[in-house]
C-alpha cells in the first residue's frame, strides 16, 4: 500500500464524496423535448366588436385564428379566452387606429 498522510482518504474508501460523485455520474439524463411553457412568452391578439348588440371577440392573429378553429367557431368566447390564458398565453386586445385627418 502506498504511503499517504493519515487523514487523506484512499481512492478505494467509500466516503460520502465518492458516493455523491457516483450518484451524479450514473444519474439518467432526461431528454428535453421542449422548453417549459413559461420560458417562451406567448401572446395572441383579438379584436372586440359588437354584432346586433352582442359583444363578440374576433381573432386578429394567426394563433388566435387557430384557437377559433379548434373551438369550431369564427369568434372566441370568454370561456375560450380563459382556457387560452390557462395555457400560458397573454391575450392582447387590438385597438382600432383612429384617423386624425379630419375627413
Amino acid at each position: 500500500m502506498p504511503n499517504r498522510a493519515p487523514n487523506q482518504p484512499s481512492i478505494f474508501d467509500h466516503s460520502e464524496d465518492v458516493t455523491l460523485v457516483n450518484r451524479v455520474a450514473y444519474e439518467p439524463k432526461r431528454a428535453s423535448i421542449a422548453p417549459p411553457v413559461t420560458a417562451i412568452p406567448r401572446a395572441i391578439t383579438v379584436r372586440l366588436a359588437t354584432n346586433y348588440g352582442q359583444k363578440v371577440i374576433y381573432p386578429d392573429c394567426n394563433d388566435s385564428r387557430i384557437f377559433a378553429k379548434l373551438a369550431g367557431h369564427v369568434s372566441l368566447t370568454r370561456a375560450n379566452i380563459a382556457l387560452i390564458r390557462e395555457l400560458g398565453y397573454q391575450v392582447r386586445v387590438a385597438t382600432p387606429e383612429l384617423d386624425y385627418s379630419g375627413e
